[in-house]
């Protein structure tokens, strides 16, 4: 069984009976949820975890998370004792705090991110390229530092995460297969999947407008739009997304991605498999993974968007939600084999 260990002001805390930990490519921020049941017997002596404490989390000397503690819960009587200890990735500052109005001009995402993560001790690591500078990019009154940097993220269709540094990565879907093939009837114990075209569309639209300027004014500057279109979704669906001051290019991109997304999501598959290693080591989020599931006909690499590990009266588990790569790639969706009447 793999050995999880906290680390906080120094100190190593292990011996967990119930473990979460989650990773992911859709999770701007990776958490973990650890419980220890002791007995006290006579001895009054509290464990000196304190919330706001920096912190990492470390599986076999492994590091997997660098943060700090959210929340310390005990439950407890005159002889027992539970401790709850729940944290998440540096980057969770960013989720949680807003500022005053800032505005960027002609810088690009790399540049703005680096300026939000600054006065938090986040550094950026960039693993694709993130397009041209913007015009112009405002961080509104309130906006949380993740809610302008996601904007932002969809217009250049990359995608924000966490590694286990805490540093803010900005990414694409990863080209890197494992070796190991999740197989239905040997490694898998259980999975589950829904398949929904509910919020899929047929035409995406993405209408807006651009900053004006000496060459560019008037109806040129008013009226910006892009398509995008999903051939596997009846006509009539469309969506009409209207985002801040964009470029004809940004519109594109956008509706393009948010198919794409869509796309995926509507794909998405969860595995359960028994330990939280593979044969190369930890299962972890953006690496396509071989997946052959005779119950959905499935024989294809799909991208591991989301990892969960527990541990708890079930044994050592890992949860793995897989997707199509198009979901995280501005990849052609894939035509399926359709009733023309209802498309």
């Amino acid at each position: 069984m793999s050995e999880l260990a906290l680390k906080v002001d120094s100190q190593i805390y292990g011996g967990w009976k119930e473990i979460k930990i989650q990773r992911g490519m859709r999770r701007f921020a990776d958490t973990f949820d650890l419980t220890l049941t002791d007995k006290w017997a006579n001895s009054k002596e509290r464990r000196p975890i304190k919330e706001d404490s920096p912190c990492v989390v470390e599986i076999d000397g492994e590091t997997v998370i660098t943060g700090y503690v959210d929340d310390v819960s005990a439950d407890y009587d005159a002889t027992n004792h539970t401790l709850t200890v729940v944290g998440r990735s540096k980057t969770g500052d960013l989720v949680d705090c807003s500022g005053e109005k800032i505005d960027y001009p002609n810088l690009d995402l790399v540049a703005i991110a680096k300026k939000e993560c600054a006065p938090f001790g986040i550094n950026v690591v960039v693993e694709c390229d993130v397009g041209e500078a913007f015009k112009k990019a405002t961080r509104d009154v309130g906006e949380t530092h993740y809610e302008f940097l996601a904007k932002l993220a969809s217009y250049r269709a990359v995608h924000l995460t966490s590694n286990p540094s805490g540093d803010l990565v900005i990414t694409r879907a990863s080209k890197e297969r494992l070796g190991t093939s999740l197989i239905l009837g040997e490694n898998i114990l259980g999975a589950t999947s829904t398949r929904s075209k509910r919020e899929r569309y047929r035409t995406y639209i993405v209408s807006g407008q651009q900053s004006g300027n000496d060459t560019l004014n008037g109806t040129a500057a008013a009226h910006v739009s892009g398509k995008a279109i999903d051939k596997n979704i009846r006509k009539a669906r469309t969506i009409v997304i209207v985002p801040d001051d964009l470029t004809l290019n940004d519109a594109k991109v956008i509706a393009e991605n948010d198919r794409n997304v869509r796309f995926g999501e509507s794909q998405a598959k969860t595995y359960t498999v028994n330990g939280w290693k593979h044969d190369d080591g930890l299962w972890v989020p953006n690496k396509l993974v071989p997946v052959i599931d005779a119950y959905n006909e499935l024989n294809a690499d799909l991208l591991l968007v989301h990892t969960t590990l527990t541990i708890n009266e079930d044994g050592e588990l890992a949860e793995l939600e897989v997707m199509p790569p198009e979901a995280l790639d501005l990849i052609p969706v894939p035509e399926e084999e359709q009733d023309e009447d209802t498309l």
